[in-house]
């Protein structure tokens, strides 16, 4: 059993899915779809809503790129989960990125000193099993 946001679809119900769906009038070329990036060229006659093929989840990010690097405010699709968001007419390049959230960092240090924590004890129990052996 795995995670995902209350209504969406399973995967395999979205496997048929292209990877960008879009309104009729636009354009869509896949630059780059790697596992926390995604990069694509849009082109559309009107203002138009992108859904990507990728659930949505905290840490999710877009920003149009040019000439100014402008942030596009990403959401959950209603129904399907799916990563989407808005973009004006035009041409855009949208770099659509999987980063940290301050929660996961958090969690990192926690975890990170939970495991030097245990290591020190380990090693304090064992240095005196050798001094307790010596005596």
């Amino acid at each position: 059993v795995f995670f995902l946001l209350k209504g969406a679809r399973r995967a395999a119900e979205m496997a048929a899915e292209p990877p960008v769906v879009c309104d009729p009038s636009c354009r869509v070329q896949i630059l780059d779809w790697s596992p926390t990036r995604r990069e694509l060229l849009v082109t559309a006659a009107q203002p138009t809503r992108l859904a990507l093929r990728t659930y949505y989840f905290p840490g999710w990010s877009a920003s149009r790129r040019g000439a100014e690097i402008a942030p596009v405010p990403v959401r959950a699709e209603p129904g399907t989960g799916r990563i989407e968001f808005d973009l004006p007419h035009g041409e855009s390049r949208v770099v659509v990125l999987f980063g940290t959230t301050p929660p996961r960092v958090t969690g990192g240090i926690v975890s990170t000193l939970a495991a030097g924590a245990w290591i020190a004890v380990m090693a304090a129990t064992r240095r005196r099993r050798v001094i307790s052996d010596l005596i």
